[in-house]
């Protein structure tokens, strides 16, 4: 069946979303990077070969404080480690880049070059051998395409720790938080940092205009404790969304030219979600980093999300339930009132909870991202290298895949829980099918 003859919908609705894409790099060898160094004769070492591949791949996370379980930055920890990681590597899991190579090429790619991952597999199958520690890396890389952190012009705080009510699995709670916006401003990088990764389940930053400013304000105050509960948003149908966080989320930068309006006035609401299952009686308190541009960008981006929730059914015991979501271009443009002859995408976040499996956004036939194998604790917003042109006529299509099987189930108090027929919902244990696209328009005049 072809995808223009399926059910046509829309409905754009802020719900959730993940963070910025992240630090990396280019999949592709850089000129004069000579053979992969699993395929030469002499062994191989710790300090001549894997010292720089880990750095390059994996420290960033794993190192101390860092968001893994365990460092890499020593040989001894590296040794320790090295049954682990060939497991993650083989399996495709670390280094965490979802995407396949079968959509547009994307910027920050975290994934293993060939030749990398062969000499890392070599590496550990020759015993992981550390080598002399005086020696030279012999190990040739391109530049690590990093994304510099958020300079703090706006610290998004919540100003304490707060304790998740207890009553509830999923607490959606929402703190206004005032930037004091003096005038129009663009948001340029975002580093979102939650403070209890076993609670937060997602969080999301809202702008609120100065029109409905009393409207959160007021919700605030008339509820005991700090914030006010907020299912499905942040309370005020003037919210735009403006940044996001979700398991496996990371700093972002968008392009030079590119910024996300923030006005005068204006009040951000960070909204978290937080799941009880793990909760540790730690308590929270997230933190969101925001730079500002100094001057307004030739090209303002809004994320708009794609979703039909009425639509989505996930019967018990289904292993292959699937929502597919096919939206015409020209359609997405009339609800979001953008003029012109084409719609352009600069990148775009996919979000499912933990039954996914699957997911991708595609025009037409052709993929921009594909995420093959679902993972609910790595998600990301993922930025093309070059802008999308859309044309009026296109289909925009989201596919997204589910595993519903008694082997797909979660255990909770030690107990495998039965399938269930599942629908849309804000809990964890609901299910959700959205992509939330980045859309870039020509920034207007004043």
């Amino acid at each position: 069946m072809k995808r223009c003859a399926r059910t046509q919908s829309l409905i754009l609705s802020l719900t959730v979303a993940a963070g910025f894409s992240a630090c990396s790099t280019p999949d592709a060898a850089p000129p004069g990077s000579g053979d992969p160094l699993g395929t030469l004769a002499e062994p191989l070492d710790y300090h001549r070969d894997a010292k720089a591949l880990l750095d390059r791949y994996c420290t960033d996370c794993h190192q101390a404080g860092g968001i893994a379980p365990f460092a890499l930055t020593d040989y001894a920890a590296a040794k320790a480690q090295a049954s682990q990681m060939k497991a993650a590597i083989v399996g495709g899991s670390m280094p965490p880049w979802m995407p396949a190579d079968s959509g547009v090429p994307l910027l920050h790619s975290r994934k293993l070059r060939p030749e990398d991952r062969a000499s890392l597999l070599a590496w550990i199958d020759q015993g992981a051998p550390e080598g002399d520690p005086q020696a030279a890396s012999r190990v040739v890389l391109p530049p690590a395409d990093k994304v510099e952190p958020p300079r703090p012009d706006v610290v998004a705080d919540m100003g304490l720790t707060y304790q998740p009510n207890p009553k509830v699995t999923d607490d959606y709670r929402c703190f206004v938080i005032d930037p004091n916006l003096t005038a129009d401003r663009y948001l340029r990088a975002v580093d979102v940092r939650p403070g209890n990764r076993r609670l937060v389940h997602h969080v999301i930053l809202f702008e609120i205009p100065l029109a409905a400013a009393a409207k959160v304000r007021s919700k605030d105050a008339a509820e005991d404790g700090p914030g006010y509960t907020c299912f499905g948003g942040a309370g005020s149908n003037s919210a735009q969304m403006v940044a996001g966080w979700a398991p496996g989320g990371v700093p972002g930068r968008l392009r030079d030219d590119e910024g996300i309006l923030l006005r005068k006035g204006s009040l951000l609401v960070m909204q978290v979600h937080y799941n009880n299952r793990q909760n540790d009686g730690q308590g929270d308190r997230t933190v969101a980093t925001i730079e500002l541009l100094a001057d307004k960008p030739a090209h303002q981006l809004i994320l708009l999300p794609v979703a039909r929730p009425d639509q989505l059914m996930i019967k018990a015991g289904d292993p292959n339930a699937q929502q597919l979501i096919a939206v015409p271009v020209s359609l997405i443009m009339s609800y979001a009132q953008i003029g012109g002859t084409e719609l352009v995408l600069s990148g775009t976040t996919p979000h499912m909870h933990t039954l996914g499996k699957r997911v991708v956004t595609s025009v037409n036939d052709s993929p921009l991202v594909e995420i093959p194998r679902w993972d609910f604790h790595w998600q990301q917003a993922y930025q093309f290298q070059n802008p999308v042109s859309l044309r009026p006529t296109d289909t925009l299509v989201v596919e997204c895949d589910y595993d519903n099987s008694f082997a797909n189930q979660p255990v909770v108090d030690g107990q495998k829980q039965m399938p269930r027929d599942v629908t849309w919902g804000e809990g964890t244990s609901d299910e959700m099918c959205i992509s939330f696209l980045h859309v870039r328009m020509p920034t207007p005049a004043p």
